[in-house]
């Protein structure tokens, strides 16, 4: 698995693993592109890739990697095929 380079916003907490030093938490910089593995409810786990937005939370758990927990998905221009085991909701923008 790829290293993924987190920027985390500066006078916010950041946390970090007690066992081995990784990031659990922050509040991110900039938008940040990740990779997910996700449930898919039929065949197992899948790899599905997105964008957290920022200035908003992230959060990882760390057993032998570093998973994504949660984050705010950042906005996207087009709808991406949805076939996990929770709703997606595709909401485009709208110009005035």
């Amino acid at each position: 698995m790829a290293e993924i380079s987190i920027r985390c916003r500066a006078g916010t907490l950041v946390e970090f693993s007690e066992y081995d030093g990784e990031l659990q938490h922050c509040t991110l910089s900039e938008r940040t592109e990740m990779s997910a593995e996700i449930d898919d409810g039929e065949d197992g786990r899948r790899t599905m890739k997105g964008a957290c937005a920022a200035d908003q939370e992230i959060w990882f758990r760390t057993f032998e990697h570093r998973l994504l927990e949660r984050c705010a998905l950042a906005d996207t221009d087009r709808p991406k095929p949805c076939r996990v085991s929770v709703r997606c909701r595709f909401t485009p923008n709208v110009a005035d």
